[in-house]
């Protein structure tokens, strides 16, 4: 059952949490500041109002050390998917996705286990079908629907604000990319400010610090930059990371998320001419190669050019997938390239 509004779906997804006993919660792999934010402000909330019920998270990849700084990254369980816990638990909650694929590399099992499963997102992409779904894709963050979700039934003191303000700034890139029918999210974010005397800046400066050797492996993104054109497409930037690259410095996953995050937000788009593109990271841990897509309004919907090639989703103008070799050997990063500019060869854009 899947709903657009707060009120009916909670009186079903507080139900569903009484009669738990043991509750597993997570979010999508490789978490963004939306993703942790939402799952650890709905840790918060429901050990708050339930302190009796055993509840933990776990998370089915790699975590940023940046987010060291808030409450309850240490109670995280990570790098373990979530399938190796489902026989201890009754209830399965997932924040920021609706896909079972999304939260675990083995989602078959995690779709056939006995106990009810709920998801709470905001994407567009088509969700999985499951238990119980509360999905707004008008809001800008999966961490404004927990605040709908649990504003009125705790008191939001100042660890509870900043983990949704962290989330918020995080999907709204510090609230510039809101439409104007999501207007109301500067009303939210008034009240999480009445709730904690932080200043903004210094407030992001605690989890936004870059390491110098995340700051080396974003010079090689730069230096991999491409500017490129395909006939009937807007001209695109794609950036990338070698293979050789990451095993010659014996590079970890997260730092190369860390550092791919910083280009993509910061400079993915944002080149004059250039109004949209994508990023390529090969990932060590599963041989896969990962996509972040961005682009500007008026240009291409880089949600439903993933969503056509069944790698992914998000966003209309952010949005991410993976590519997988069936035999689990280690995809290249020109194959993750050509994946998507000869599927554009033969197919037109759509435009936001």
């Amino acid at each position: 059952m899947e709903y657009k509004k707060v009120s009916p779906f909670k009186a079903k997804f507080l139900n569903y949490v009484l009669k738990s006993k043991n509750i597993l919660l997570s979010t999508h792999l490789s978490p963004d500041d939306d993703a942790f934010s939402s799952m650890v402000s709905l840790k918060y909330f429901l050990s708050k109002k339930y302190p009796n019920k055993k509840i933990i998270m776990v998370v089915s990849s790699d975590l940023s050390s940046r987010y060291s700084s808030f409450y309850g990254y240490k109670e995280i369980i990570k790098n373990k998917d979530i399938t190796e816990y489902i026989n201890k638990f009754d209830l399965f909650i997932g924040t920021d996705a609706s896909e079972f694929h999304r939260f675990s590399k083995y989602p078959e099992i995690l779709k056939n286990s006995p106990f009810p499963k709920i998801f709470i997102d905001h994407h567009k992409t088509l969700s999985s079908n499951t238990d119980l779904i509360l999905k707004r894709n008008t809001a800008t963050s999966a961490a404004e629907i927990i605040y709908d979700l649990i504003h009125d039934s705790i008191n939001i003191d100042q660890t509870l604000a900043e983990l949704l303000i962290l989330g918020i700034l995080g999907d709204t890139g510090s609230l510039t990319f809101v439409r104007p029918d999501q207007r109301r999210i500067f009303k939210i974010f008034q009240d999480l400010l009445k709730r904690t005397p932080i200043d903004i800046q210094e407030f992001k400066s605690r989890y936004s610090k870059i390491s110098p050797e995340v700051f080396k492996i974003f010079q090689e993104f730069v230096a991999n930059n491409q500017y490129m054109h395909i006939k009937g497409w807007p001209k695109f930037q794609v950036t990338f990371l070698s293979r050789e690259y990451l095993e010659t410095n014996k590079i970890d996953d997260s730092l190369v998320s860390e550092a791919a995050d910083i280009f993509v937000d910061q400079y993915l788009r944002l080149i004059e001419g250039y109004p949209w593109g994508f990023l390529v990271k090969p990932r060590t841990s599963d041989n896969s190669c990962t996509y972040s897509l961005r682009s500007l309004p008026g240009s291409v919907n880089v949600r439903l050019l993933i969503e056509q090639l069944n790698l992914g989703g998000g966003h209309d103008r952010a949005s991410g997938g993976k590519l997988i070799n069936q035999d689990g050997s280690p995809v290249s990063v020109d194959k993750a390239i050509n994946t998507i500019t000869d599927w554009m060869k033969n197919h037109p854009p759509t435009l936001t």
